[in-house]
């Protein structure tokens, strides 16, 4: 019989076989399960970072790294530091579905491909509730969504907001204000708000800008800047009147804000037509860059960009505008100084970016880069912007400045350190960026200047000058071996400029020939050599509309128009102008007949140099002489012994002018002199001025005799009779006032209006509206005073939401015959020879102002 053997294997042998097939079999289902976890790690790790990249918060990290590796042992200091501040704290709250909206807004907004939030978004508006921390009430307002990048709502708790309060209620004396996490402006988180304290040393107009602790609904979500926005009360906390502010576009246009109440006034509609026509006018080259900007307000608004390396501040819709309504010109608003697209130690000045065969910079578009071209196409411009430039670079000034900040630099690093100790911020950037400015001011810049003659066929003898710099250069002579011949002419930027040359000797070979020439505003000169081989007019505008008049009665000496007659009357029919640089002298016993509404416009000092036997007379025969105007004169105005009758404002729809003798700008002296019977809102109005009134006699004004407007200056003296409505308005104003004498001022007599301080002694007012007012967080201290048969003697309120309570003064009261004697506000207090009246009405107002006392403004 066959038998089979069989194929066995040991037991151990089938275990292990049998084992080592079920550990292949697992080994390889865990490394597909490991490989799995690691995709899915990669891919959510390549999606996280791709969401830290896009909303912003990648370069916190960064910040945070950085701040570790160069700062490490400051980084514990400053978190105590930080501990130690005490911000102010603003509270919000909203109701769950509104702020739920704001969630599904930004959450929308980051779900877009653009990379920006959309205008779509931050259009729509939630209401809610906003107070500081320890306020009884808060007030109610809107919000929405605000900034250009996803940083702005890249972090799920914290998201910059456009707030605008609802009625006539403010915050901080702002109806509109963003608050902005800060890391947006980086690398300028402190430089931002350090900027705009410079803006501010400098008197310029900036925005009020603060760090703030920010409480939503109950939860801490961290600091804020605290940054006001585009209004009339921006303007006011700058001592400027109200008037139109822009924002120049990328695509060259204009952007006004308040568009609706810009449409609904009439003045406020002819200036933006105004402003749209000179702006036209500038961009396609008919007017220089001095006709339609205040050029020292941006001469300093370019220097400031480039001390603190902020040159993002003029990219494109970074920059905005304030339409002057009596300059008529465009003076700067500065914002957003950091410089987000440079490394902090890459310094540079602005105007070398415009060179054409400059590439960095490359996120300004080329349109953007054409209009600042063109602004630094204007050697006026470019002279004050040296100019400023040299003054603010210098180790002393940014000293004095650091000095004059001291305190608070101190409390908002406090503040800032609580939520970023890892950030640098210290002030080192200015004297970094200053050794670099110096240095460029300082350097020769011959080789960018290229010189050489050529002739023509009739042996006229050119000189050719290329231009390489990214400036305009100022030529001031050509040296021909020992001949010097002058030279005055300017080559602009990246230009060449031809000129001939009738003096040049005719043997010049073997002889070196130089040229110099310098850069505008500043003294050094350069010299290049000139090599003896070669390698549409447009019609200028005035920023007025008022033209210089043919008189045969002005005659100039050296830096003076000088006017006088003969005894006959001087008829102006009209407009005389006074360019800036020189100053109007009118000799003593002249007679002005200003007529056809001809005024006299000048931007030098103007001296009246009237005695009392030989006064000086401006009048109008046929009743539309419109007057004086005196813009930004640097040095002082005489007025004496002169008289200002039968005037009126100078009248154009775009020009808003509201008095028959305006200083803007310009301190004067006015004595012995009298204005009468004048048909204008104001017969004198003082604009951002020092001065001095005595001996001075106003009588006969159809509406107010003098408006100070943000004025400081004294009054003794003098006398107001018989007017339409004040006798003295301040706004913004500190006056101090000696010996006045008020009779039958329709309104007011002593209006203090605006944050205005007035002082007085000897003051007599009788038979007026109300006898003295004060308003709007203005105050008085008066003493010897008589008030007798007025309307009222007293009113203290608050008329302007922005503002707050008034207070007064008064000693040696003397008060006779008033219907009421005190009209005050809750909140409001006067006191009188030591005994305190407390006001208990709650609306003011609505007894003043003709409604029941007092008579309405005459416009």
């Amino acid at each position: 019989m066959l038998v089979k053997k069989e194929n066995r294997t040991s037991g151990v042998t089938g275990i292990l076989g049998i084992s080592v097939k079920k550990m292949s079999k697992n080994r390889w289902t865990s490394m597909a399960g490991i490989l799995i976890v690691l995709l899915v790690a990669l891919s959510s790790s390549v999606y996280y970072g791709a969401h830290l990249y896009r909303t912003y918060q990648v370069f916190t990290l960064y910040d945070i790294a950085k701040g570790i590796i160069n700062l490490n042992f400051e980084i514990p200091k400053n978190y105590f530091k930080g501990l130690m501040a005490e911000p102010r704290v603003i509270v919000i709250d909203f109701k769950n579905n509104d702020y739920q909206k704001l969630a599904y807004l930004r959450r929308t907004a980051l779900e877009s491909s653009e990379m920006v939030i959309g205008q779509e978004i931050k259009d729509e508006i939630v209401p809610g509730r906003i107070r500081f921390f320890g306020d009884e009430e808060s007030i109610k307002a809107e919000f929405s969504l605000s900034g250009q990048n996803f940083d702005h709502i890249g972090d799920p708790n914290r998201w910059s907001l456009r707030v605008k309060t609802k009625g006539d209620n403010v915050l901080a004396g702002m109806k509109k204000f963003t608050l902005v996490v800060p890391k947006t402006r980086a690398p300028g988180v402190f430089s931002e708000w350090l900027n705009h304290k410079f803006e501010q040393y400098l008197g310029m107009i900036s925005l009020r800008y603060e760090f703030v602790r920010v409480v939503v609904n109950g939860k801490d979500i961290g600091i804020f800047a605290f940054e006001e926005h585009f209004d009339k009360r921006l303007l006011e906390d700058n001592n400027h009147r109200e008037g139109l502010i822009v924002q120049a576009r990328g695509d060259g246009g204009l952007k006004v804000f308040g568009p609706t109440k810009v449409a609904e006034d009439p003045a406020l509609q002819a200036q933006w037509v105004h402003l749209q026509s000179l702006w036209q006018s500038f961009r396609v080259g008919d007017i220089p860059t001095s006709s339609l900007f205040s050029i020292d307000e941006l001469a300093k608004y370019y220097a400031i960009a480039d001390l603190v390396n902020g040159q993002h501040t003029h990219y494109d819709g970074n920059e905005f505008f304030y339409f002057n309504p009596l300059t008529r010109l465009l003076q700067p608003i500065g914002r957003e100084w950091s410089s987000p697209y440079k490394k902090p130690f890459e310094y540079g000045l602005f105007i070398e970016t415009l060179d054409p065969a400059v590439t960095i910079d490359a996120a300004m578009p080329s349109a953007v880069k054409s209009f600042q071209r063109q602004v630094f196409d204007d050697d006026k411009f470019v002279a004050a912007y040296f100019q400023e430039l040299q003054r603010i670079s210098s180790k002393s000034f940014i000293d004095d400045f650091l000095e004059s900040a001291a305190e608070e630099i101190s409390e908002v690093r406090g503040i800032l350190y609580s939520q970023y100790p890892y950030l640098d911020m210290s002030e080192q950037y200015l004297f970094s960026q200053m050794n670099y400015i110096n240095n460029f001011l300082a350097a020769d810049h011959s080789d960018l200047v290229l010189s050489y003659f050529e002739s023509d066929a009739q042996g006229t003898n050119s000189l050719v000058i290329k231009n390489n710099a990214p400036f305009p250069i100022s030529l001031t002579s050509l040296n021909v071996g020992a001949t010097l011949l002058g030279l005055d002419s300017v080559v602009p930027a990246n230009s060449t400029t031809k000129l001939t040359i009738n003096d040049l000797p005719q043997n010049t070979s073997g002889q070196e020939m130089t040229l110099l020439f310098g850069m505008p505003g500043i003294q050094k000169s350069h010299m290049t050599t000139v090599f003896p081989w070669a390698e549409g007019n447009a019609a200028q505008l005035n920023s007025y509309p008022v033209r210089e008049g043919a008189s045969d009665y002005v005659f100039k000496q050296d830096n003076q128009y000088i006017l006088s007659s003969d005894g006959n009357p001087v008829n102006i029919s009209e407009n005389l102008v006074v360019p800036k640089g020189y100053s109007l002298i009118i000799r003593q016993g002249t007679t002005i007949n200003l007529t056809n509404n001809a005024t006299i416009l000048s931007y030098g000092p103007v001296h009246f140099e009237g005695t009392a036997e030989n006064p000086i007379s401006v009048t109008s025969s046929d009743q539309t002489g419109a007057g004086l105007i005196v813009l930004g004169a640097i040095e002082k105005s005489i007025v004496n012994y002169a008289k200002f009758d039968g005037l009126t404002a100078y009248n154009s729809p775009s020009w808003a002018v509201s008095a028959a003798v305006l200083f803007y700008e310009s301190d004067v002296d006015i004595r012995h002199s009298v204005f009468s019977n004048n048909n204008s809102e104001d017969s004198l109005n003082i604009v951002r001025s020092k001065f001095t009134m005595d001996g001075v006699l106003f009588e006969g004004s159809r509406s107010d005799a003098f408006d100070s407007d943000f004025s400081n200056g004294t009054i003794q003296s003098t006398k107001f009779i018989n007017l339409g409505n004040d006798a003295i308005d301040a706004s913004g104003s500190y006056i101090s006032l000696t010996n006045i004498e008020i009779e039958a001022a329709g309104d007011k007599g002593l209006s203090i209006g605006e944050r205005s301080e007035m002082n007085g002694r000897d003051i007599k007012i009788q038979n007026s509206g109300v006898a003295v007012t004060a308003k709007d967080s203005s105050s008085f201290e008066l003493t010897e005073v008589t008030l007798r048969d007025n309307d009222v003697g007293f009113a203290l309120f608050q008329k302007k939401s922005e503002y707050s309570v008034a207070q007064g003064t008064v000693t040696d009261l003397t008060m006779v015959n008033s219907t009421e004697n005190y009209l005050i506000q809750t909140g409001s207090v006067l006191s009188i020879d030591s005994i305190l009246i407390t006001g208990d009405l709650k609306d003011v107002e609505a007894l003043m102002y003709g409604a029941v006392y007092g008579r309405a403004t005459v416009r």
